[in-house]
Order: structure tokens, then C-alpha cells, then sequence
């Protein structure tokens, strides 16, 4: 129904009540999406706390790079991070 109302009556997912549970969601769909490969999320050292609480509870590794002067993630970090071991 909300993909309707935005336009695409295709659309699928899940609607929470808060962030953990939105972040754990991802997480879990990532994690499963992997199939056996590598279980390690790249993400920023300013990530909430509650994707440590999720990938602890997944049984996935977290990569955490730094930050721009922008505060933003930097993505010469993370072109860094994604080595052969990820993308295996």
C-alpha cells in the first residue's frame, strides 16, 4: 500500500518503530544476500552503536573507517577497507 502511494506498487519491506530494528533489518538482509561469502559490513567510526548491537547478534564483522573533515564518511577509506577478502 505505501509503495502505491509512492509510486511504486512493487515495492516491499519493513516499517519499524525505531532505528536498532531498522538497523538489525539491514543487517540481517545484507548478511543473508551474502550466502556464505565474507560477513563484513563497512561503516563509518560515527555509525550508532546500534549496528556493534546488530552485527554481534548477526555474527558479522564490522569495518569501521574514518571520517572526512566534513564528517563524512570517507570514501577513500572505504574504497581501502573493500579488499579481496569482502568481495569473495
Amino acid at each position: 500500500m505505501l509503495g502505491s502511494l509512492l509510486s511504486n506498487s512493487e515495492a516491499y519491506g519493513h516499517i519499524v518503530s525505531g532505528g536498532t530494528e531498522a538497523n538489525i533489518l539491514a543487517l540481517w538482509a545484507a548478511r543473508n544476500l551474502a550466502k556464505g561469502r565474507r560477513r563484513e559490513v563497512v561503516i563509518p567510526v560515527s555509525a550508532h552503536i546500534s549496528f556493534d548491537k546488530a552485527a554481534d547478534m548477526l555474527g558479522l564483522k564490522l569495518v569501521k573507517v574514518r571520517l572526512n573533515e566534513q564528517f563524512q564518511v570517507d570514501v577513500t577509506a572505504v574504497k581501502s577497507a573493500i579488499t579481496q577478502r569482502l568481495l569473495q
